[in-house]
């Protein structure tokens, strides 16, 4: 879910520098669609536009699949139901357990991927 958030606000981030361009370009050259690149960039925005709107929708729908399953992978919310790591599979933290510090994920997720190399070794010899 968070990965479709980041490219939700990356997008956005690159559709407020296109139209402070957009707006630069339209009061320098006092032109409007007529000129090229007036055009050029008010396609962009419309791309831009497009493309932070589906990045959210996609969040959303990964929230709802998420929800359904009885899990989320949202850092911060939903505490009424688990939190998975989204790399990992784990469960990094039961429902009802309060929200986890970015700190403290990485290590369960870190603990857990250092005891899982270190089973086939350590019970070898048992």
């Amino acid at each position: 879910m968070w990965r479709w958030g980041i490219v939700g606000l990356t997008v956005g981030g690159l559709e407020g520098i296109l139209s402070i361009a957009l707006g630069l370009v339209i009061a320098i050259t006092r032109s409007w669609v007529s000129n090229p690149v007036v055009s050029s960039l008010l396609i962009c925005f419309g791309l831009a536009l497009a493309s932070m709107i589906f990045g959210y929708r996609m969040v959303l729908r990964r929230r709802d699949e998420e929800l359904a399953a009885g899990y989320t992978t949202s850092r911060g919310s939903y505490l009424q139901y688990e939190q998975v790591d989204e790399a990992t599979g784990l469960v990094v933290r039961r429902s009802g357990e309060p929200a986890l510090s970015r700190r403290e994920h990485r290590d369960r997720v870190a603990r857990f991927l250092a005891e899982r190399s270190g089973v086939g070794g350590a019970d070898a010899g048992a």
